[in-house]
């Protein structure tokens, strides 16, 4: 594995997947370079992992239900966390311009790398709370009261 891995070390890392397979084999693989998973195969369930623990950033699935998806987006961009899109949906970078996407399937080492460099580089207004795993009061107090998406600018 790449030399950028060491910064997965320690990172809890939100994978939302639908695919237990697929969920089984990112978390294997993120947890093999020290990665804390939280693994969730819906919306309903990546609310509440995201107010309990402190995620650094989230692995998503496009495939989720297209409503779930937009809100899940919404949600993290409020709470200021990072995310990739891990999946098989062409064109989606026309639909999320400023999000980080790898189709699938893709090497382990191109999912790592891809992660390592979100965290490392991600732009500096969130920057800090990748660093310290802060997020915002609002969606800390209120994680599951009527939120309503707000895609990526």
């Amino acid at each position: 594995m790449g030399s950028e891995t060491h910064f997965l070390k320690g990172r809890s890392i939100l994978v939302v997947e639908d695919d237990p397979l697929i969920s089984f084999e990112l978390t294997s693989l993120f947890e093999s370079v020290g990665a804390e998973i939280r693994a969730v195969r819906t919306w309903k369930e990546a609310i509440p992992a995201i107010g309990q623990y402190e995620i650094c950033a989230a692995l998503l699935d496009h495939g989720l239900h297209e409503n779930d998806v937009a809100q899940l987006c919404g949600y993290l961009t409020e709470c200021r966390i990072p995310y990739i899109f891990y999946t098989g949906c062409p064109d989606l970078e026309q639909r999320y311009p400023c999000a980080v996407v790898v189709q699938k399937p893709a090497s382990g080492e191109v999912l790592l790398a891809s992660m390592a460099k979100l965290l490392v580089t991600d732009s500096p207004d969130r920057a800090g709370c990748v660093a310290t795993g802060l997020r915002s009061r609002a969606c800390v107090e209120s994680p599951n009261q009527g939120y309503t998406a707000r895609l990526q600018p």
